[in-house]
């Protein structure tokens, strides 16, 4: 016996295709997030290396918030600066 063709129901190819691309997102969330949470730590102990900067707790946690939700944001960022 010999098979010539496959084919899937509609209904089956496009779960099949809805899983692929979820799983790719996944993989790629997971690529963006752990990069945003290096380059966040970096910036923190970047501004400290110095000596000329010392970010109290609070300090760290808002550069580190604010970097990982312009990283890992869906629109581009739009600054603010408090006066």
């Amino acid at each position: 016996m010999t098979l010539n063709e496959l084919n899937y129901a509609p209904e089956i190819a496009s779960a099949m295709l809805k899983k692929q691309q979820a799983g790719a997102l996944i993989e790629a969330r997971e690529l963006i997030s752990e990069g945003a949470v290096q380059i966040s730590l970096d910036a923190v102990q970047k501004l400290e290396a110095g000596g000329r900067i010392q970010l109290t707790n609070e300090d760290k946690v808002k550069v580190v918030t604010n970097l990982l939700t312009i990283c890992c944001g869906e629109e581009n960022a739009k600054p603010v600066i408090t006066l």
